[in-house]
This record gives structure tokens, C-alpha cells and sequence, in this order.
């Protein structure tokens, strides 16, 4: 007995001009970047063998 998807998958959708100029829309599509002195301060921490 086959089992049987209950989730629909989710289509694509294609972006209209009004949602592409709405600033949320954009601020939560770009990807929040790390903070540089933690990762520097793990690399130190390496180097040294702590």
C-alpha cells in the first residue's frame, strides 16, 4: 500500500513591481551577516591551541 502525501507542495510564485519596491520585502529577503569580531576572535583562539 502506497503512502499518500497529505502536504500540497508549495508552488513558486512570481514576484510583482509592488512587492519588489515594499522595503520589508526586501529587508527580509537580503541574509543578515555575522558579526566579523567573533569568527576573528574563534580563529585567534585556534591558532593559539585554547
Amino acid at each position: 500500500m502506497p503512502i499518500q502525501n497529505i502536504c500540497k507542495k508549495k508552488k513558486t510564485r512570481i514576484i510583482s513591481e509592488e512587492q519588489k519596491n515594499f522595503k520589508a520585502f526586501i529587508s527580509l529577503t537580503w541574509p543578515v551577516p555575522m558579526p566579523d569580531s567573533s569568527i576573528q576572535e574563534d580563529a585567534r583562539k585556534l591558532e593559539r591551541g585554547h
